[in-house]
């Protein structure tokens, strides 16, 4: 079943990792990932959800990037496997996140705007051959800088080429999945504002290659397509700022359920987008001015048309306080 599914199929089971995060992994790695957990959610109310992650298959974890070092958490608490992060090779000398990524075996990419041999690279392609043979957990973000976006960002086929280089490099099929998982942060700057992370389906990268024989280029053309579909299942995408303003503000409108923050956005983007009649504008330029009230009140639907209290709901708080009032007055009024 897709993840974008489970809404219409039950509630949303939790698949977060965080009580035994990388239980494989050394003593000082899961230290680390703690440390890191504690920082990213003493900032955001975090949710982790979506499909069960693999236990054994070899995987490429495809992540959307736009919140600089805090996306990586949601990686590492994603799988209790032991996973290798490839990062810009200047991350790697930075002091303190540079040790810290070395002791997780981080794999370094170097980039020609960094002043750095690009040449390296293909060293570390052939760690990630290496890696994904031995069955490892491999993370990337194919969309490269960290930016808040509106949607996900035009994406790097690297991911797909150490798929398809990994599956062809023993002459034996390896097993590859790519996973994405797609992050959405409610305000990314908010002390305390939510944040969701959602799994979605795996995807076969085998699959592709045999579709397609030795045309390599097709079958790396089509994977890109099916991970962007996917990466765009898991989150809001829109086409426009006054499109995603929309959704937002519909999202804070439409009374909340236990689907994840960023499955609640897409499903008002999608909301949005089938509402093509007349003075549809108007109604999106209505929707952006009333979640924008709501959100300077912090009031959400929820707020607005929740059921109306029974009558022992308000006499109790009445009944406590009321005496409590009365001393309080009794007090100060001589």
């Amino acid at each position: 079943m897709a993840a974008t599914e489970r809404q219409e199929n039950g509630p949303w089971p939790s698949q977060d990792a965080l009580e035994d995060p990388n239980a494989r992994a050394p003593l000082v790695v899961r230290a680390i990932i703690r440390w890191g957990s504690l920082l990213v959610r003493s900032h955001y109310r975090v949710t982790m959800r979506g499909e069960p992650f693999p236990r054994e298959a070899p995987v490429l974890l495809v992540q959307n990037h736009s919140n600089g070092l805090a996306d990586a958490h949601f990686a590492m608490v994603a799988t209790r496997r032991p996973i290798r992060i490839l990062v810009k090779y200047r991350l790697m000398k930075t002091p303190v996140i540079g040790w810290m990524l070395r002791q997780m075996d981080a794999v370094p990419m170097y980039r020609k705007k960094d002043g750095v041999d690009t040449r390296k690279n293909a060293d570390s392609f052939e760690e990630i051959d290496r890696a994904l043979v031995e069955g490892s957990v491999i993370v990337l973000f194919p969309e490269g800088e960290s930016l808040d976006a509106i949607g996900i960002r035009p994406m790097k086929s690297g991911v797909a080429r150490m798929a398809i280089s990994a599956e062809t490099s023993t002459g034996e099929p390896v097993g590859v999945l790519i996973v994405p998982l797609g992050v959405t942060y409610e305000a990314r700057d908010r002390y305390r504002s939510e944040a969701s992370a959602v799994l979605g389906t795996p995807i076969d990268a085998r699959a592709f290659i045999d579709a397609h024989g030795e045309d390599r280029r097709s079958a790396l053309i089509e994977m890109m397509g099916e991970i962007r579909s996917s990466l765009e299942s898991l989150t809001l995408h829109a086409e426009t700022e006054e499109e995603h303003a929309a959704a937002l503000a519909l999202e804070r409108i439409l009374e909340a359920d236990d689907a994840p923050l960023g499955i609640r956005r897409r499903r008002a983007g999608a909301l949005l987008r089938e509402d093509v009649g007349p003075d549809a504008e108007r109604r999106r330029h209505l929707l952006r001015d009333l979640g924008a009230r709501m959100e300077r009140a912090g009031l959400r639907g929820d707020d607005v048309v929740g059921e109306t209290p029974g009558a022992a709901a308000v006499a109790l708080p009445v009944l406590w306080a009321g005496p409590l009032a009365f001393l309080g007055l009794a007090t100060w009024g001589p």
